[in-house]
């Protein structure tokens, strides 16, 4: 009996060790100092690049190798060496269409309580005022959401920064 819990304790103790080993043996997340995260971008994406000397580069990705970053944009190309590069940005593309619309359902609401509003004050009908008000705050509404929502994010994917920041080996070696 005591032996038969020593083992189911043993085991227990086992089969929660599992989730901790295999997360340790998991890849450690890309440090964003990586050039490998510039080189897994697929061609055709739009990055913005950030060079040493504070110039902005915005291109799409046409080509990438170990020393050199190249973008293109129209018929204009851009031959970018690595040693230059300070930041390089993927642009995220998304949709403005939920933006759009909660800023016109927003602007409708707020367009037809002014309208509500007003028909009280001056005695007219509720059918002409709410309408047209809502009408108009929803116009309104949906331009600034269109506005807010089309806005490209931009994603930090690599930042040479990072890599003056790290200890070199030999300074590892000496600790």
């Amino acid at each position: 009996m005591r032996n038969t819990r020593l083992r189911i304790c043993v085991l227990l103790a086992a089969l929660l060790q599992i989730p901790a080993i295999t997360i340790a043996q998991n890849e450690a997340t890309p440090s964003k100092g990586m050039w490998a995260n510039v080189k897994r971008v697929p061609v055709g994406d739009e990055l913005v690049v950030t060079l040493k000397d504070g110039k902005n580069v915005k291109g799409r990705l046409s080509e990438v190798s170990d020393t050199t970053l190249v973008l293109t944009r129209g018929k204009q190309t851009n031959e970018l060496e690595r040693e230059k590069v300070l930041r390089v940005y993927r642009l995220a593309h998304k949709s403005a269409a939920t933006a759009t619309l909660i800023g016109a359902g927003g602007g409708f609401a707020a367009g037809a309580g002014i309208g509500a509003a007003v028909g009280v004050k001056q005695d007219v009908t509720f059918t002409i005022t709410v309408p047209v008000f809502g009408g108009i705050g929803a116009a309104a509404g949906a331009l600034a959401g269109y506005a807010i929502g089309s806005r490209q994010p931009r994603v930090l994917i690599y930042d040479a920064k990072v890599l003056e920041t790290l200890p070199s080996p030999a300074q590892v070696k000496q600790r």
